[in-house]
């Protein structure tokens, strides 16, 4: 199989952290002076850009350099659980949710993404929150049609399709930091339309 390469090097070892990708390469060009590499990989759509990276002549170091960087990263998403008061991570499941008929409106209502459509580092409750903006796919019941939806918890608009979600969010397993959030964009879609006025 070939190896995926970042101009001459070939990445040896890379792990998705909270939707971050850190890579370790080695370079295939036997008169590289700075043989070894680690860095980050930020996508944008499909272009793959990279960042934070630091070349050097000795494995050892290097390699210490890519590991800071994945333990930095961990501790990164613990602290975010401890800030969001998120004691159990764990994703919804289909039968803790409302089924979702094939012609229900879902715009406003919480969903929870299928545990499948989220990437690896970003398994967990955090990450499977939205609310339905708009978009033809909150309005039929089409599979294939796309939503506007809020991430709970960032706060912006994604695009996900009414394929990707298992479910209406009861009121009763809507966590705490989610409800934040949704008060939060209440206050974000006046504050606009008073603007747009």
């Amino acid at each position: 199989m070939e190896k995926e390469m970042i101009q001459n090097y070939a990445v040896e070892n890379s792990v998705n952290v909270g939707g971050k990708r850190f890579l370790f390469c080695i370079s295939t060009d036997e008169n590289e002076p700075h043989p070894y590499m680690k860095c980050r990989e930020r996508r944008e759509t499909f272009l793959a850009h990279y960042e934070n990276a630091i070349a050097g002549n000795d494995y050892l170091e290097v390699m210490k350099l890519y590991v800071k960087d994945i333990s930095d990263a961990i501790a990164e998403l613990e602290n975010e659980r401890i800030a969001l008061g998120v004691e159990n991570a764990d994703c919804l499941k289909p039968e803790e949710l409302i089924p979702i008929g094939e012609d229900d409106d879902i715009r406003g209502k919480v969903v929870a993404l299928h545990e499948r459509e989220l990437i690896d580092g970003c398994k967990d409750i955090i990450n499977q929150l939205y609310q339905i903006e708009s978009g033809y796919g909150a309005i039929n019941g089409h599979h294939q049609k796309s939503c506007t939806a809020w991430s709970l918890k960032t706060g912006k608009k994604f695009k996900v399709y009414r394929y990707e979600i298992a479910g209406i969010v009861p009121d009763d397993k809507i966590p705490e930091f989610a409800k934040k959030a949704i008060e939060q964009i209440k206050k974000e879609k006046k504050k606009s339309e008073r603007e747009d006025r």
